[in-house]
């Protein structure tokens, strides 16, 4: 049984480096040939945002107030 459907398998890329993704049924998730990164599957639904190391921008907006820093 397939994780995803045969048309959403035919455009899904690696969002970070735009590899081919191949299905691990046993891990439930794709993995990019290219970079080895894994995105789980969970009901069909590929969760693909790859992870921003360094952006602490929600906590930084939770600590000034805003966007803006000036507070609330």
């Amino acid at each position: 049984m397939s994780l995803i459907s045969s048309e959403l398998k035919k455009i899904l890329v690696c969002p970070l480096d735009k590899g081919t993704l191949e299905e691990n049924t046993a891990s439930k998730s794709l993995s990019c040939s290219v970079c080895g990164k894994m995105y789980p599957v969970k009901d069909s639904i590929p969760i693909m945002l790859p992870e921003q190391k360094g952006d602490s921008n929600a906590g930084n907006l939770k600590k000034s107030g805003g966007p803006n820093g000036r507070g609330r």
